[in-house]
């Protein structure tokens, strides 16, 4: 399949010279060697030229093969979708509790901007936390069992609170969506700074607010709690220590 990816270069955070990079050629694992789980054929859906074909010349039996576009389609209304990506590394011959193995990636459309976080082995036990500083700065926390990865965002424009979160577990890739508000194309998030901590475990509690007490029998409750300044998406299984607030 042939794309015409003009109208989006000045928006590719990667710069114009890694897109050139798979011009006029199969780009499929270039682009799969970052982006292995994006799905291209969606976004460029509006960027389609044509289905490369391959045949014979005209009046020539023995003639060379010839390369033909068809179906040309207007790229120009394309949704503009920029994305980059970045690894995290241990230290050589230390164990980084599956810090090594997360891929980060970003994507967005005209009114939202998404941030993917996706396991490339099998880590179960960890667990997500979006945080909001303001309207422009964003904190996410990874937890593993013995390292914390900290991910602050300053974006360059402003968003609403709370994101949409969405996790697959057969893909192992956890998304945040959010809103912008002012509705147009950035030509990147904005600044990030990555750190790595010890968790060190210490019981720590926060508060929440009970949006629905729901008995499933005569001693068991359902409660879900919100918290205005955060999100938590904890593992399958994991158990909570909860204690009520005297009134």
């Amino acid at each position: 399949m042939v794309f015409n990816v003009t109208q989006y270069m000045d928006f590719h955070p990667g710069g114009v010279d890694e897109l050139m990079r798979g011009v006029g050629k199969d780009a499929t694992k270039l682009f799969e060697s970052v982006h292995a789980w994006v799905n291209y054929q969606s976004i460029l859906q509006k960027c389609v030229v044509g289905r490369l074909s391959r045949g014979s010349v005209s009046g020539s039996s023995s003639s060379p093969t010839e390369n033909t576009v068809s179906n040309t389609a207007d790229c120009s209304s394309a949704t503009l979708n920029p994305i980059t990506s970045c690894t995290t590394r241990s230290q050589e011959n230390a164990s980084d509790g599956g810090l090594s193995s997360i891929k980060m990636d970003w994507k967005q459309t005209v009114p939202t901007i998404t941030f993917y976080y996706k396991m490339l082995r099998n880590c179960p036990g960890v667990s997500y936390e979006v945080a909001k500083r303001s309207d422009t700065k964003v904190a996410f926390k990874l937890i593993f069992e013995n390292d914390i990865l900290t991910h602050d965002l300053d974006l360059i424009g402003e968003v609403e609170w709370p994101p949409v979160c969405a996790r697959n577990l057969e893909t192992m890739q956890v998304e945040f969506t959010f809103t912008k508000r002012d509705k147009m194309p950035w030509m990147n998030f904005g600044e990030q700074v990555m750190c790595r901590h010890i968790n060190d475990n210490i019981q720590s509690y926060r508060e929440y607010k009970v949006v629905a007490n729901e008995p499933l029998s005569k001693n068991v409750y359902m409660l879900i709690l919100q918290s205005k300044e955060f999100v938590q998406i904890l593992p399958l299984g994991r158990h909570v220590i909860a204690k009520l607030n005297n009134l």
